[in-house]
């Protein structure tokens, strides 16, 4: 192998050496050249490598969600007991969920005296049979939390849509529609 050649191979090399090195040089917040002059021992010519390192992203934060009970502004054992109520009420029928909770909603913000507020609404004397001494003991599943914030949030039915009943349209209420085995009737 030729002397001249020898010198090629050894530039070459420390040509890559400096490309790795100032591969993993921390980069500046503003890309700056970078400049680097080789000169072997044999060499009779300079060379020069220069690199501009790219700048690293800054990492982004996603914000967390409000819990879902925050984005009704209700308190988590009030949201709870809805969702205890919903599930009960409505099984595991995932549109059959939100048409309950808008019927909750709906006696929340109507004026005909059904109390204001969740609770009051739930705990009305005959109004929801799976309520029992201010409680529901059903265990309540995502979805029924879900189907509250969705009714919540959108109108899922009529606003005038007061009351629900399983297997049968009540009498004296014009109906509305069916959906997950409960009837719907306008107050």
């Amino acid at each position: 192998m030729s002397k001249q050649w020898k010198i090629y191979t050894t530039i070459a090399i420390c040509i890559i050496i400096v490309l790795i090195i100032l591969t993993f040089l921390p980069a500046n917040e503003k890309p700056k050249k970078r400049e680097m002059v080789i000169q072997t021992i044999f060499a009779t010519e300079t060379v020069r490598v220069t690199s501009t390192p790219t700048p690293t992203p800054a990492p982004t934060c996603t914000p967390t969600p409000a819990p879902l009970f925050e984005q009704c502004g209700l308190s988590e054992d009030e949201f709870e007991f809805f969702a205890r109520v919903v599930q009960a009420e409505a099984g595991n029928h995932e549109e059959g969920q939100k048409w309950v909770a808008a019927v909750i909603w709906n006696r929340v913000n109507d004026d005909g005296g059904y109390g204001g507020s969740v609770t009051h609404v739930l705990t009305a004397f005959g109004q929801f049979s799976t309520v029992k001494k201010g409680d529901c003991k059903t265990k309540a599943t995502d979805g029924a939390r879900i189907a509250i914030v969705t009714a919540y949030t959108d109108e899922i039915i009529p606003v005038n849509v007061l009351y629900f009943r399983s297997g049968y349209a009540f009498a004296g209420h014009r109906f509305y529609d069916e959906c997950g085995g409960n009837y719907f009737s306008y107050g």
